[in-house]
C-alpha cells in the first residue's frame, strides 16, 4: 500500500481508503462488518470515511476498530440530523461532533466535514465557526467540507478548510482544471470518492432509477466516440482506479464495499499511475465529450427540514425550458428533500445539484411523480417500503407556474 501525506495537515493517509457508508446498513451481520474492518486493515488502509448519516456506520468503527485508533485516520460529517437542532446551525455542528466522538469511541476526529450543505450555509458562517470552535477544543484535527461544483470551488478558496471531498473519476473529471489546482496549492487534503463512477460498465444498458445512471451516460458517450478508450490488458476498473488514484493532487481516493474479495481487487489494481499518453487520453476524451455541464454529481442534498426553494434548471440566469418537455420530481427522506436535477440529450443526462423540490427535464418523461421513503447514498427510492406514487397530471402546470416565477427571482 502507497502511503501520502495528507496535504499540510500533517496527516498522512493510504491512497486507497474505505468509503464506510455501505457497513451502515443494519441489515449487515456484525461478524461480517468486523470481518471486513479488519480484512481493510491488514490490506493496509489507514483512512475511513464515514458519516453521521450512515446508518451505523460510526458505531461499527468504533466498535470493532477501535483498539486500532492511533494507526487509523477516520474521516466522518456533520450538519444535520441532531435532536433538538436546526441543521447546520452551530448548536447541530457541536451535537454532532460530540455525537460522533461517542460513537467512533474516540476522543478526537481527524477530519470533519461539513456534509455537502448550500453554498448560503458556507457563506453564512456560522457552521464553519462552530467546526473551529471543536477543532480549538481538540476535538477535531482538520475541518473539511464535502461537496462539489461551485461550494466546493468557495470553499477551497475560502481559506477556512484544512481538506475537501469531492467527486472524480474518467466520468467527473471537471474537478482537475477547476477546484484541484487550487486545493493542491493551498495544502488542502483532498480525498477523491466516487472514483470508479459507480461502475457503470456493469450494465449492459443505461441503468433507469439507479445511481449509476448519470455516469453510464457519460461513460458510455465517452467509449462510443472512443471505441478504443480501454487500453489492452486493462479491465475499466483498474483503469479507473489509476487515473483516479494518481491524478495530481489526490491525497486519497475512497471506494466503499462489504466485500473484502471486492476491496482485495481493487488493492490489487493499483499499479501505479497510468502511462501519461493514457492519462491525456482519458482526459481529452472527457474533453471532446462534455457539453459544458458535465459537473461534479451530488448524492444528497441536505437543506433542512423546511427548506422550501425550488432549483435552477442549468444553473444559469433564468433559464427556462418549455412545459411541454418539464417533469418535477420530488425525492423526500425523512422531513428533507433530496434533490437533483436533469437535463436529457440523445446521449447523456446532465445532473447539477440543486436545492428544495427536483426537477427533471426528459422528453420521454411527460408525467410527474413523487417518491417518498428513506435516503439513500443515491437519492433514489430503491429501498423496501419504499414507494412511488403519480399525482394528477394536471399538477404538472401549476408546478410549472410557480417554479418559472421563483425560479426567476432567485439570487445566483
Amino acid at each position: 500500500m502507497e502511503y501520502r501525506d495528507f496535504g499540510s495537515t500533517g496527516l498522512r493517509v493510504s491512497v486507497l481508503g474505505l468509503g464506510a457508508g455501505q457497513i451502515g446498513d443494519a441489515r449487515l451481520d456484525e461478524t461480517e462488518v468486523a470481518r471486513l474492518l479488519h480484512f481493510a486493515v491488514d490490506q493496509g488502509i489507514t483512512l475511513f470515511d464515514t458519516a453521521r448519516g450512515y446508518g451505523l456506520s460510526e458505531e461499527r468503527l468504533g466498535r470493532h476498530l477501535g483498539h486500532q485508533r492511533q494507526q487509523l485516520v477516520i474521516s466522518t460529517k456533520v450538519g444535520y440530523d441532531m435532536a433538538g437542532h436546526a441543521d447546520w446551525s452551530p448548536g447541530c455542528i457541536q451535537a454532532g461532533v460530540d455525537a460522533a466522538l461517542q460513537r467512533l469511541q474516540t476522543d478526537y476526529l481527524d477530519i470533519v466535514h461539513l456534509h455537502s450543505c448550500s453554498l448560503a450555509v458556507l457563506q453564512q458562517g456560522d457552521a464553519i465557526r462552530a467546526l473551529q470552535d471543536a477543532q480549538q477544543a481538540g476535538k477535531i484535527r482538520v475541518i473539511a467540507y464535502s461537496g462539489e461544483n461551485d461550494e466546493l470551488a468557495w470553499a477551497v478558496n475560502s481559506g477556512l478548510f484544512g481538506s475537501v471531498e469531492h467527486s472524480l473519476s474518467l466520468c467527473d473529471q471537471r474537478v482537475i482544471q477547476q477546484s484541484l489546482p487550487q486545493a493542491s496549492a493551498a495544502g488542502l487534503g483532498v480525498i477523491a470518492k466516487r472514483p470508479v463512477a459507480n461502475a457503470p460498465w456493469r450494465f449492459s444498458a443505461s441503468p433507469v432509477g439507479e445511481y449509476a445512471e448519470e455516469y453510464w451516460w457519460r461513460w458510455d458517450t465517452m467509449r462510443q466516440r472512443d471505441p478504443d478508450l480501454l487500453p489492452p490488458g486493462l479491465e475499466w476498473q483498474e483503469l479507473a482506479l489509476r487515473f483516479s488514484a494518481y491524478t495530481p493532487g489526490v491525497s486519497s481516493i475512497i471506494v466503499g464495499t462489504a466485500n473484502p474479495a471486492h476491496l482485495h481487487h481493487n488493492v490489487s489494481l493499483l499499479n501505479g499511475p497510468l502511462p501519461d499518453d493514457e492519462y491525456r487520453r482519458l482526459r481529452e476524451a472527457f474533453h471532446r465529450q462534455d457539453p459544458g455541464w458535465w459537473g461534479g454529481q451530488v448524492g444528497q442534498t441536505r437543506q433542512g427540514p423546511n427548506h422550501r426553494t425550488l432549483p435552477r434548471v442549468l444553473g444559469g440566469p433564468g433559464f427556462i425550458l418549455p412545459p411541454p418537455i418539464l417533469a418535477f420530481q420530488a425525492y423526500t427522506g425523512n422531513t428533507r428533500f433530496h434533490s437533483q436535477a436533469r437535463v436529457w440529450s440523445p446521449r447523456h443526462t446532465v445532473t447539477r445539484r440543486s436545492t428544495g423540490l427536483a426537477m427533471s427535464v426528459s422528453p420521454f418523461s411527460m408525467v410527474p411523480s413523487i417518491r417518498r421513503g428513506p435516503p439513500t447514498g443515491s437519492n433514489s427510492c430503491n429501498r423496501p417500503g419504499c414507494s412511488k406514487a403519480n399525482p394528477p397530471p394536471g399538477l404538472m402546470w401549476w408546478i410549472w407556474m410557480v417554479g418559472s416565477a421563483v425560479l426567476r427571482n432567485q439570487p445566483n
